[in-house]
């Protein structure tokens, strides 16, 4: 038996109740949500047009729809990532996430996690070296650290076309 999941995140921005329903119904495994910030201001720099308020709307709804079905799926995870602009509101991220039963994980802009996602909130040694402090790292051990779901896992687009894993 085979499960669907959205590791890759996904905005929570358009997303129909019915969708929402569905993934509880039929146990959608996990979903990991792109949230940027804990507040409209800073969310919405980095994601432009998108709309911090429908995002959290979006999540308590499909909390709601896992209650009324006594569901734990799908399992959501918040991640954020970091820049200069938004790593003041880690914290309140965290707290959120916390609130809305969702796991945090943080990480830079090279898709480096700064704790463990999913499974802990303990900080871990790249938290150490705030997102941008290695450039003196050569080129080649960045490209080795980013991430290359893209490229070895299946996708879907928002369209529903699917693409299977290099």
């Amino acid at each position: 038996m085979s499960a669907l999941s959205a590791w890759n995140g996904a905005n929570f921005n358009h997303v129909r109740e019915s969708v929402l329903e569905a993934m509880v119904r039929y146990k959608f495994r996990a979903i990991t949500c792109s949230i940027d910030g804990a507040s409209s201001k800073v969310y919405e720099r980095y994601r432009v047009n998108g709309d911090f308020g429908r995002v959290i709307d979006n999540i308590r709804k499909l909390n709601a729809h896992k209650r009324r079905w006594k569901s734990r799926y799908p399992k959501l995870c918040w991640q954020m990532v970091v820049f200069g602009h938004n790593e003041h509101e880690i914290d309140a991220a965290r707290g959120l996430a916390t609130e809305l039963g969702m796991s945090f994980g943080p990480e830079d802009q090279l898709g480096r996690e700064l704790f463990p996602r999913c499974r802990t909130n303990a900080p871990n040694a790249l938290w150490r070296r705030s997102p941008g402090r290695d450039l003196g790292r050569s080129r080649r051990a960045s490209i080795r650290r980013i991430c290359h779901q893209l490229w070895t896992s299946r996708r879907s687009t928002s369209t529903g076309r699917c693409s299977a894993a290099a």
